[in-house]
């Protein structure tokens, strides 16, 4: 439950990583946890983990409270959030039921929490195309998510990419996802060690997803192990910079 907080946090600080600055732990990092947690697990069908999920609300409003943001630069993703679940439980009046404005709000969403937050108050021309980067990478991780979710979707009424285009054809959408957020990275401009980072990255993701997706016996555990290139992610950066590549280029 905890895992999808933890993925949402490191790419907080590989943002923070990739534009040369420091790791920090504060009361963002508490709320970007907590309030991912709870945005992914507050209507789960599982009773325990809803309440888990809803007693999250605590931390993540202490963090929100304590952070130095200002209001409006924090409101965006939950106004994101309410959109895309339309103020239904079932959440099919909001984003999440357009084809294609249920992954593009997820990306952008995300974008906004793991890049804007942690890179306030520098000027976002700095950031636009890791922004952009982030944005694309999280589309493709929301597009395989679908592909895992395709049956619970069908049966549910719900459309998606994954079943409108079809196993094959999404999978081609990921891959020039992925590419294009490739082409952002190397647009930002970063050190040779940050951009071999996110390109090997992007390469393992590219193998990486088809592999899990094509083995239905690992079904509970598609989701995490996607989410898990997030952490991969972060980790390859974070591995370059240790060995001393992150001014090379």
């Amino acid at each position: 439950m905890v895992w999808i907080g933890v993925c949402a946090t490191a790419m907080l600080e590989q943002s923070r990583m990739l534009q040369g600055r420091p790791a920090d732990l504060s009361w963002l990092e508490v709320y970007v946890f907590c309030g991912t947690v709870f945005g992914y697990h507050f209507t789960h069908p599982d009773k325990l983990y809803r309440i888990l999920a809803w007693l999250m609300v605590i931390p993540a409003g202490l963090g929100y409270w304590f952070t130095s943001l200002p209001w409006w630069v924090m409101l965006p993703p939950a106004l994101g959030w309410v959109a895309y679940y339309g103020f239904e439980k079932n959440g099919k009046t909001g984003l999440r039921s357009g084809i294609w404005a249920k992954p593009i709000a997820v990306g952008i969403t995300w974008a906004w929490v793991t890049v804007v937050l942690p890179l306030y108050p520098d000027n976002p021309a700095t950031y636009l195309f890791l922004f952009l980067e982030r944005t694309l990478f999280i589309i493709a991780l929301a597009l395989a998510y679908d592909l895992s979710d395709a049956e619970y979707d069908r049966a549910q009424g719900f459309g998606t990419l994954a079943l409108t285009m079809g196993k094959r054809q999404t999978f081609r959408l990921i891959y020039c996802c992925l590419a294009a957020s490739g082409i952002m990275a190397f647009a930002q401009g970063y050190s040779m060690g940050h951009t071999l980072a996110i390109g090997l990255t992007l390469l393992w993701a590219a193998l990486w997803l088809p592999w899990i997706l094509s083995k239905p016996s690992w079904h509970a555990w598609h989701k995490p192990l996607i989410d898990g290139v997030m952490v991969f992610w972060c980790l390859s950066v974070l591995v370059f910079e240790c060995f001393g590549w992150r001014s090379v280029w």
